[in-house]
């Protein structure tokens, strides 16, 4: 009998996967062009305070990351025609009120209907990709969505600095920044007529999951305390990335003037990050994803510090030949292309973690949550944002009138200590994640001293995660590997001391040298990560393997009895 004939990978899809990503072309030009100068309309023209505005931002970043597990549901129900024509409906409605009417009520308003939009839009398009494709093709289709989602960020960012200029008036503060949002409705408004003429429904599941399903599913999923406590610690990486969007557009107004662009520096990111993220993933294929997301928690940092020690390049602009840049400029793009690398290093490997922290049958749903650590990032980035912002780079409408040019300057003397105090959340991350690696490797060792021991029980420990043997048998591993923290603590010590050299001495002629230590204690500490990465994945391997064979070999009820202590041992 002749085998079935194996199905080749193909570039051909439905006209709804074609009419899809164009939506989401135009979705995403609309929301980055928007986003991009958010913080800064809201403050500008419609009158909200740094700090209020750090918290209505956050707020709406992070719910935007949330609530799509809420929408799609509904999705499922009502259909994707209809609930696409409803997204872009009220994305072009929020953004044409955002605009119109620049007053706080109303920008609250608008941004929750952006909102509504929005997270019913990333479900819907997201799931017709999934649905216009099948395994074969599947890693195909989402490439070209990826790719989708850069490009629309790119144009949309590209545009909104000319848009601006174009219209501002000068009678008018941030009057400029209303015509923005029209722009973005008008993306939205293109997108919308797709909706209703060109695109055409696929199968959707009405029987989906409830809000209750959805409630108990992420009960289940921050019951992983592996999980949740990466969740937390990526975003404290998320954090610094966000200041793309909340510091830096203000930054560069309040520091260098508004004749910059803020929207053509920030696409430095997407160009790097699609530049870079393949070669960066095969490069880092046989680390752990912990060591690759180390990785990028040290990269993460000097994106911050590179902006902070721009005052040591002196206010004349910089030549680069072809171009005179701003010091603060050049510091800024940098920052923005190391922030780039550090996400290629980062986003791959976390995927790849959470979906294997996700037990049988349920790693859609872990996957469905792994985003929020963008979320929680964002909304702590930004609050902080608006704090610092407060403290030492100030609106320059809040400053007392009267002040001459040396005194209003008194108040942005210490601005770039913004970034200092991001360098800093970096430096913690990066410590707290190799502190998380430690203690997940010990408790892992155990399962595996127990795995040569007594089977069963060691299956106990490798399927729950943090359980009793694991406490008992790890402290045994302490002695044979605790030269391996501290050849951490030696190599890392460039980090550390460096980074406090370069706050404590940061009036001073010190910080280059405290920035050549940072940066050696970097290199020395990514050159040992590197080292032990490779070494360790072995062992993993193996460790894993072993638990495949007693999955197949030990029943989940055998498990649970011995887990809870009723069979005799």
């Amino acid at each position: 009998m002749a085998g079935a004939v194996e199905q080749k990978p193909s570039w051909r899809f439905p006209r709804a996967f074609w009419v899809a990503n164009t939506m989401e072309l135009f979705e995403r030009a609309a929301y980055y062009g928007c986003f991009i100068f958010l913080a800064v309309y809201l403050t500008q023209r419609v009158g909200f305070t740094d700090i209020e505005t750090g918290y209505l931002t956050g707020a709406f970043a992070f719910l935007l990351y949330f609530t799509p597990t809420i929408t799609g549901t509904m999705a499922d129900r009502i259909g994707f025609k209809a609930s696409i024509c409803l997204a872009f409906g009220l994305l072009a409605v929020g953004y044409t009120l955002l605009g119109a009417f620049p007053t706080k009520p109303m920008a609250v308003l608008s941004l929750a209907l952006v909102l509504l939009g929005g997270a019913t839009v990333k479900p819907v398009i997201s799931g017709t990709v999934a649905k216009c494709s099948d395994e074969v093709n599947r890693a195909r289709a989402f490439s070209i969505f990826y790719w989708v989602v850069n490009i629309g960020s790119f144009s949309g960012k590209s545009v909104v600095d000319p848009i601006r200029q174009a219209f501002d008036n000068p009678a008018v503060r941030g009057s400029g920044l209303q015509y923005i949002n029209f722009y973005s409705a008008c993306m939205a408004a293109v997108a919308l007529v797709l909706a209703l003429v060109v695109y055409r429904n696929v199968e959707s599941s009405p029987a989906g999951r409830t809000v209750g399903d959805i409630i108990r599913g992420l009960v289940r999923v921050l019951r992983n305390w592996r999980f949740l406590v990466l969740i937390l610690l990526t975003g404290l990486f998320w954090s610094i990335q966000g200041q793309l969007y909340a510091t830096m557009p203000k930054y560069l107004f309040r520091m260098v003037g508004e004749f910059t662009r803020p929207g053509w520096i920030a696409n430095v990111n997407p160009l790097v990050v699609v530049l870079c993220v393949i070669p960066v993933t095969h490069l880092v294929r046989k680390l752990m994803p912990v060591s690759s997301i180390q990785i990028s928690f040290l990269i993460i940092p000097l994106a911050a510090l590179s902006v902070a020690v721009a005052p040591l390049l002196g206010p004349a602009p910089i030549s680069l030949g072809f171009l005179d840049v701003h010091p603060i400029v050049l510091a800024m793009v940098v920052g923005i292309a190391l922030q780039g690398l550090a996400e290629c290093f980062l986003s791959p490997r976390y995927l790849e973690y959470a979906s294997k922290q996700a037990p049988k049958g349920e790693t859609g749903l872990y996957m469905g949550y792994s985003h929020l650590n963008s979320g929680f990032g964002w909304l702590f980035g930004f609050i902080l944002s608006g704090i610092l912002l407060d403290r030492w780079c100030p609106d320059p409408s809040s400053l007392p009138p009267g002040l001459s040019e040396l005194e209003k300057g008194a108040y942005y003397a210490h601005a770039h200590y913004i970034w200092y105090v991001f360098t800093a959340v970096g430096v913690l991350g990066f410590v707290l994640l190799v502190v998380f690696q430690f203690v997940t490797r010990r408790i892992e060792r155990a399962a595996f001293d127990v795995l040569l021991r007594e089977p069963t029980r060691s299956h106990v420990v490798v399927q729950r995660g943090f359980s009793w043997p694991g406490l008992v048998y790890g402290p045994l591993w302490a002695a044979e590997t605790g030269w391996r923290l501290f050849v951490a603590l030696v190599a890392g010590d460039g980090l550390l001391i460096g980074s406090t050299l370069v706050i404590a001495a940061s009036a001073s002629g010190q910080r280059t040298v405290a920035a050549v230590v940072w940066g050696s204690g970097a290199v020395a500490f990514l050159a040992w990560r590197l080292m032990v990465g490779l070494k360790a994945n072995s062992w993993h391997r193996a460790l894993a393997a072993n638990c495949t064979v007693l999955e197949e070999n030990v029943s989940r009820q055998r498990a649970d009895e011995l887990l809870a202590g009723t069979t005799p041992e």
